[in-house]
């Protein structure tokens, strides 16, 4: 949509910075001398109409910078400024909603909880503009004579907050200072099991039977892979191939 305000506002200003460096004037003097001059520009002519386009340019981005006025983040900010804020735009969405336009109703429950106003649902067009200009009346005042005044508040108290905390013993105070550590050791080790990072993916060594020269049993490790998997193998047999023979005592 088009801004009316700040057109007529760009307008007014061009033709202001027009009028104090003669602009016009100018423009039709360059004019007489170039019709004279048979529709021919000499290099003076040039120089002198090039001289006018940047004076006109100049101008005109003068104006774009001052037709509209953006004044974001001169307030200083305290919660109780941001009580006005909330409220405006709470009464905006529901007008903007009675108009037929779409507005999220999610966004509108979260602005009555923080502003305390669980009937603003109720209340009608007329009750909501009125509401509207009220709250726009008192933040123009609240702005001008106490957003300062509540920025330092706000900062008092917060600095009252941080403020270095009294430890019960000196054991509490070397374990909360450890616990960031602690968090971030245990997140490492969340993401490495996650990733699987730091897991062998099988046996590197097992003990297996073998006959000594005197006639006992003893072990002996074997990390080769086929040596390895020999040894399962044998593991297994000898554990679950006595099924195939016939049972040593009957069944019942």
């Amino acid at each position: 949509m088009l801004d009316t305000t700040a057109v007529r506002r760009y307008l007014q200003l061009v033709h202001k910075g027009y009028e104090e460096y003669s602009i016009s004037s100018q423009l039709a003097s360059l004019h007489h001398q170039l019709q004279l001059n048979e529709g021919t520009m000499t290099e003076k002519m040039g120089r002198h109409y090039n001289c006018l386009h940047h004076q006109m340019y100049v101008v005109r981005r003068k104006a774009e910078e001052q037709c509209r006025r953006v004044t974001n983040g001169s307030v200083p900010w305290s919660p109780k400024m941001q009580q006005f804020w909330d409220r405006q735009s709470l009464w905006k969405i529901l007008l903007k909603g009675r108009k037929g336009c779409r507005v999220s109703s999610r966004k509108i429950r979260r602005l009555m909880k923080k502003v305390g106003i669980p009937d603003a649902w109720t209340k009608t067009t007329t009750e909501l503009e009125v509401a509207l200009r009220q709250d726009r009346k008192e933040y123009r005042e609240a702005k001008t004579h106490y957003a300062v005044q509540w920025r330092k508040e706000f900062l008092t108290v917060q600095a009252a907050k941080s403020k270095k905390k009294q430890w019960r013993s000196r054991k509490a105070r070397d374990r909360f200072l450890r616990l960031p550590r602690m968090k971030q050791r245990e997140e490492a080790r969340r993401r490495r099991r996650a990733q699987a990072k730091g897991s062998t993916g099988g046996l590197h060594a097992i003990q297996v039977e073998e006959r000594l020269p005197s006639g006992e049993v003893g072990l002996r490790t074997v990390s080769e892979r086929s040596q390895v998997e020999q040894g399962c193998m044998q593991e297994n047999c000898a554990r679950y191939d006595q099924t195939r023979s016939p049972h040593v005592t009957p069944p019942i």
